[in-house]
C-alpha cells in the first residue's frame, strides 16, 4: 500500500473516486487530518492517512464511505475521533440537557367600566319678589284742581318674579383605572437527560476481535489489492 502521509497537505481539496467533494483539509496531525465541516459534514470530519487511495496535484481521493454513513461517522471513525487528540490523552464528550425558560404574557382579566344615569329629585329654595296693591286715601288740603271734574280710571299693574329651572351637566367626580405591575416567583420543574460515564474493560482477545470486525465493516483493502489507483 502507498503511503501519502507525506502528500497530504493544509488546504488541499479532498474528494471520492466519484469525483465528490468532501471538503478542504483543515489540519493534518500523523496519520489523521481534519476534513473542515460544510454541506456534507455537519462538523469536523476526522479522516485516516490509510483511506487515502491517491493523491493527484491539489486534491486528494478519499475512499468513499460505506452506504448510509454520509451524513456523519462510521462507529470507528467515532471512536477514533473521541480517544485521539494531538496530546495523546482520552476525551470523551458527555451531554446534558439544560432548563431553558421563556416567558410570554397571557390576558388573566380585566376591569370593565361602564355608567348608569340615576334619577332622583333635587329641591332648592329661591327668594322672589311680588308687588302688592296698597291703596290709601289722605286729604288734600284743598289744593285747586286742574282741570274740570270728570270720570275715569287708572290701571296700576303689578308684578312678581317668577322661577323657572334649567339643567346643564358638570362634571362631579370621575373613576381612575390604572395598572401595576406586580413581580412574583413562580417554580417550574421538567425532567432533563444527561449522559454517564460507562467504562467497560476490554480483554486482548475482544480488542483484536472487535479491530478486526471494524476493520471488515469500513471495508479497508489488503496491501496490493488496489495497486491500479495509484
Amino acid at each position: 500500500m502507498r503511503d501519502f502521509r507525506t502528500s497530504i497537505k493544509e488546504g488541499m481539496t479532498v474528494r471520492t473516486s466519484d469525483g465528490e467533494k468532501l471538503g478542504k483539509i483543515a489540519s493534518v496531525n500523523g496519520d489523521e487530518f481534519i476534513i473542515e465541516k460544510g454541506l456534507l459534514f455537519k462538523e469536523d470530519y476526522t479522516a485516516r492517512s490509510e483511506r487515502v487511495l491517491d493523491v493527484k496535484g491539489d486534491e486528494v481521493i478519499y475512499r468513499p464511505l460505506a452506504e448510509g454513513e454520509r451524513a456523519g461517522f462510521t462507529g470507528s471513525e467515532e471512536r477514533e475521533r473521541q480517544s485521539r487528540t494531538s496530546a495523546g490523552e482520552v476525551r470523551v464528550p458527555l451531554s446534558e440537557e439544560e432548563l431553558e425558560v421563556n416567558k410570554r404574557t397571557r390576558e388573566t382579566g380585566g376591569v370593565r367600566v361602564s355608567k348608569d344615569v340615576v334619577t332622583e329629585n333635587k329641591e332648592m329654595t329661591v327668594p322672589v319678589t311680588h308687588e302688592e296693591v296698597k291703596v290709601e286715601r289722605v286729604p288734600a288740603e284743598g289744593r285747586s284742581a286742574a282741570g274740570k271734574i270728570e270720570g275715569g280710571e287708572v290701571t296700576v299693574p303689578t308684578t312678581e318674579e317668577e322661577v323657572t329651572v334649567s339643567k346643564r351637566p358638570v362634571v362631579r367626580e370621575e373613576v381612575r383605572v390604572s395598572k401595576q405591575p406586580v413581580q412574583e416567583q413562580r417554580t417550574v420543574s421538567a425532567e432533563v437527560r444527561r449522559e454517564e460515564p460507562h467504562i467497560e474493560d476490554l480483554s486482548d482477545d475482544e480488542r483484536r476481535a472487535r479491530g478486526k470486525s471494524e476493520i471488515e465493516e469500513g471495508g479497508i483493502r489488503a496491501p496490493g489489492r488496489h495497486d491500479e489507483n495509484k
